[in-house]
């Protein structure tokens, strides 16, 4: 009876530690294989990690639903975006558009436009409006003396590149981008990098070819300029039609 009763002891503790290794062999095989998703690759299968799929593309804009909702909306936007992808010059529509049209999508701090997209910006809120102008929702550039004193203003869009100077006009580079369109799904939307003159009263115009980019320097700003921004940089540019150089204090990249 004691044996019959050992041996039946020496079954049980058997049984346990064999369905401890069992939950043992359960656990490993969890955390070694995370969970997967079957992608077909040139008709066999293979599973990948789902933390290793691409992400998915950004959509579009909320308010481009309501926008294609409107005719006279939804047709600005497919001028507009037929611009963009026309071949070769695009500086004459565009600046029929200034002239006779609604404007050109340019980025601003304020919704001048009756139709405004808001783009993600680290510093303050910025929106691609339509403007035919601009007057004070840009981004400022001062033009100084070499004692700090302003002698000239201008606003330019936000994050474009000042190029040249001439008298009172800016001749800064733009990126403009086509809204709307089934390229935020695509991930193939068109963008396309002009010159844009900008006069002392906001005045805007286009120019068919790129203009000749002026040697720029940069500068150390004198300690007294009007600007009190954090972003400041100043630097001179040569003005042919004046034959001297022009110290300008713009804006850097917000990060």
């Amino acid at each position: 009876m004691r044996e019959l009763l050992e041996k039946k002891g020496l079954l049980i503790a058997v049984g346990v530690i064999f369905l401890v290794a069992i939950a043992i062999v359960v656990v490993w095989f969890a955390k070694g294989h995370r969970e997967t998703e079957v992608v077909a690759v040139e008709g066999s299968y293979e599973a990948t990690p789902i933390e290793s799929l691409p992400p998915e593309k950004p959509p579009e804009p909320e308010s481009c639903t309501v926008i294609r909702s409107n005719p006279s909306q939804s047709a600005i936007l497919d001028t507009w975006n037929g611009i963009l992808k026309s071949e070769g010059d695009k500086s004459g529509p565009l600046n029929r558009l200034l002239s006779e049209g609604p404007g050109v999508f340019l980025d601003l701090s304020e919704k001048v436009g009756e139709i405004s997209f808001q783009n993600e910006s680290p510093c303050a809120p910025i929106y691609s409006t339509l403007s035919k102008k601009i007057s004070s929702a840009g981004d400022p550039v001062l033009e100084i003396d070499k004692t700090g004193r302003t002698i000239g203003k201008w606003q330019i869009p936000f994050e474009s590149e000042v190029v040249g100077i001439r008298g009172g006009d800016l001749f800064v580079k733009v990126q403009l981008q086509e809204f709307c369109t089934d390229c935020y799904t695509k991930g193939t939307c068109e963008q396309k990098t002009m010159l844009l003159k900008v006069g002392d009263k906001g005045d805007l115009s286009f120019l068919a070819a790129a203009e000749n980019a002026s040697q720029l320097t940069f500068q150390d700003c004198p300690k007294n300029i009007e600007s009190k921004s954090e972003f400041n940089l100043c630097l001179t540019l040569p003005d042919d039609s004046q034959k001297k150089e022009r110290w300008l204090v713009v804006q850097g990249p917000c990060t």
